[in-house]
């Protein structure tokens, strides 16, 4: 026999940490302090919210009458002298704000009487308000500067200047847009701790926002607001303990004394589970609190018997299902990793469109779709359906694919001799005797013919470019590994742009609801056609929640697979090549003109595109090779979904980022407004994108066009 154990008391740093009514009391200490300290924050965060608002409105009164007085007093006037002497220096000679051939530019300003009559009005209004800091400034939205004009603190300080903050950028600048705001910020400075600071917008030009700004103390507010947190923490910490050990006081004798007996007859049960000699670890537990606590002791004691045997069984099925998920995960995975499913597939590809999708019905499936470029021109497509579910048709799926691309990728041009050959191979080891469904289509990328060949499989459904989705009733071979000797005929479809192909495996339309209904060809072809201008996912996606809203609940008895083929056409790209001169524009511009017209460009698109091109072959010609002359190449591509003209500029002259100028002030007359940019912002505007690029010594400049 075992010895028991059970009953021995575990150590003390064991019991704190296991104990129910340490747990109960830590628990409760915690949600009561968390609740109390939620409360007593908000309530905290109100008032401080309401007096740091309170002191901002001081500050604010405070600015808003010293800028009237300034203003009175033509402190404006001043601002706009130290500014001019601000402009005028270069940025080596404003760089050390305190080098004192800087600040001797503005003594002669500071010197004059009017200049110390306004600050002494400032330094009134800083000592009858008992503000920190009066000031006047102005931001330069540039340098993000906070030019000094006026210090109640300092009557030389005319000229002196401090970098912003973005944050505080964001602050001087919202303030502009909303006037009737009370703009503040609390601000912790090195020498002087908090201050509340507020200002007054007194004029905002293009460049500077010159401002009447008042500083408060805020540290004195600051540390009673620490002393009251501190305290309110304390007495609630105290209140809340108390309140908890009552409450778990309570809790011990009707809940934590019972729950340990049973724990300890569960301690029992489990070091003596190996030789159950008597079945009353439960039974014999005397616990009589006359609520749950003492049902649930009587249960357990009745399902004890039970529990054991249940155990035994549990652990004899679970070992064998934990194999059987793990070789199922590892076929999925397996599986999954053969099929292509990245997409978009071919993302540098434009003349076509694909997605499909595999909905197997059990953990792995026996459909496969499959599509991959044979050579640079020529794109196979295929889907199948093996016979048979689980594991042995994941298997034979894994090698029919295999076979397949193997010898599409040979150089075997023609899909019915590939079906042929797959064909000879898959009977020549197939002890199981199993078969495939195959659909095989080769699509020359160049010129948009389909050769396809059908080995037993479902009809595809086709849409013409001004047609309709619909069957497309090809001439079936036999299944692949049904018989030595299949022939398989290929045919070929002539795809013209925007042409569709949809093919699937026969668990689309052989889904059925709960009454055993099919889904049928007709609902495929029906719901295609409810929006036949779908991309290749959006076609398969909509195709799935028309299964999803026919079967409804009704089990899926087959794997489901769709592969959705959207055809743009070749590749529409040209370029051209010459010598940058400006005599050259027009041939450049008739040169993609021919291009959009056969696009069907719009009128005013077409337009744009003629001024942008004329504008960036213009800059090629007068700056990339200065003052020599050198080639630049125009290359014109349209792109399909959306229509538009995707115009690239290469030269290889000197770097230079048109996008990188800033943009001008239109708003500006034509007097006030710098020389240059007018054309590239017109660009910029007309155009849907523009981007560009130093790579390989070239310069490279990327227009395009939505129309």
């Amino acid at each position: 026999m075992m010895t028991d154990n059970s009953d021995k008391k575990p150590g003390i740093v064991h019991r704190i940490k296991t104990s129910l009514s340490n747990k109960m009391f830590i628990t409760l200490l915690m949600f009561s302090f968390v609740l109390s300290t939620a409360a007593g924050g908000f309530s905290f965060y109100l008032y401080m919210d309401t007096v740091r608002s309170e002191y901002a409105s001081v500050a604010r009164n405070i600015s808003s009458t010293i800028a009237i007085s300034a203003r009175t007093q033509g402190a404006l006037r001043f601002a706009d002298d130290i500014l001019s002497i601000y402009e005028f220096l270069s940025e080596e000679e404003v760089q050390n704000p305190v080098d004192p051939s800087y600040r001797a530019r503005y003594q002669k300003i500071m010197n004059q009487p009017r200049y110390g009559e306004i600050y002494n009005i400032f330094m009134q209004f800083q000592n009858l308000n008992d503000a920190s800091f009066v000031y006047m400034c102005a931001f330069d939205k540039q340098k993000q500067r906070l030019i000094y004009i006026f210090d109640s603190s300092d009557p030389e300080v005319a000229g002196f200047w401090e970098k912003n903050e973005e944050w505080e950028t964001n602050q001087y600048l919202n303030s502009v847009k909303d006037p009737s705001a009370n703009p503040f910020f609390v601000d912790k400075s090195s020498v002087y701790g908090y201050l509340t600071t507020s200002w007054k917008v007194m004029e905002n030009s293009h460049r500077y926002i010159v401002m009447a700004m008042t500083d408060l103390d805020f540290n004195q507010e600051l540390k009673t607001e620490r002393q009251f947190l501190l305290q309110y923490a304390l007495i609630l910490l105290v209140l809340t303990v108390l309140l908890d050990t009552v409450i778990v006081m309570i809790a011990r004798g009707t809940v934590v004394h019972p729950i340990g007996e049973i724990n300890r007859a569960a301690r029992r049960y489990i070091a003596d589970k190996e030789h159950l000699e008597q079945e009353d670890y439960f039974r014999s537990l005397k616990i009589q609190t006359g609520d749950e606590i003492e049902s649930l002791a009587i249960v357990i004691g009745e399902m004890e018997k039970e529990l054991s045997e249940y155990i035994a069984h549990m652990a004899e099925a679970t070992s064998e299902q934990e194999r059987m998920n793990t070789e199922l995960k590892i076929a999925a995975d397996i599986q999954e990793g053969l099929l292509p499913n990245s997409f978009p597939a071919f993302p540098e590809r434009k003349e076509f469109d694909i997605y499909a999708l595999m909905d197997p019905a059990r953990e792995v499936g026996g459909d496969f779709y499959d599509f991959f470029l044979t050579d640079d021109d020529h794109l196979a497509l295929v889907i199948a359906d093996v016979s048979g579910k689980g594991i042995p048709a994941s298997l034979f799926m894994m090698s029919s694919m295999i076979i397949i691309q193997s010898l599409a990728e040979s150089g075997i041009q023609d899909p019915g001799e590939i079906l042929e050959e797959a064909n000879t191979r898959i009977i020549t080891n197939n002890p199981a005797e199993m078969f495939v469904t195959v659909w095989l289509g080769i699509l020359d990328l160049k010129t948009g013919l389909l050769k396809a060949a059908n080995g037993g499989h479902e009809y595809p459904v086709l849409k013409k470019y001004n047609g309709e989705y619909e069957l497309y009733k090809d001439k079936h071979g036999f299944v692949l590994g049904g018989m030595e000797g299949s022939k398989y005929q290929s045919y070929e479809i002539m795809l013209e742009k925007e042409d569709r192909l949809f093919v699937y495996t026969d668990g689309v339309p052989e889904s059925t609801d709960q009454d055993n209904r099919m889904f049928g060809t007709d609902r495929i072809v029906q719901i295609l056609n409810e929006q036949p201008s779908d991309t290749a996912e959006e076609s398969i996606r909509r195709m799935m929640h028309g299964i999803d809203a026919f079967v409804q609940d009704a089990p899926q008895a087959d794997d489901i697979t769709m592969l959705s083929f959207v055809w743009h056409g070749p590749a529409e790209t040209d370029e051209i090549t010459m010598d940058a001169l400006i005599e050259n524009v027009p041939e450049v511009t008739a040169f993609a003109d021919r291009i959009l017209e056969k696009a069907g460009c719009p009128v005013k698109a077409n337009m744009q595109i003629d001024v942008a091109i004329d504008e960036l072959f213009s800059n090629i010609a007068l700056y990339a090779y200065a003052p020599e002359t050198g080639k630049a190449s125009v290359r014109v591509e349209i792109e399909e979904n959306p229509k538009a003209a995707v115009i690239t500029f290469t030269d290889r002259g000197i770097p230079y980022n048109p996008l990188d100028k800033e943009e001008p002030d239109i708003t500006l007359s034509a007097e006030e407004r710098r020389i240059g940019g007018l054309g590239i912002h017109i660009v910029r505007k007309t155009m849907s994108d523009m981007k560009y690029e130093y790579k390989d010594g070239q310069n490279i400049l990327t227009i395009r066009k939505v129309f």
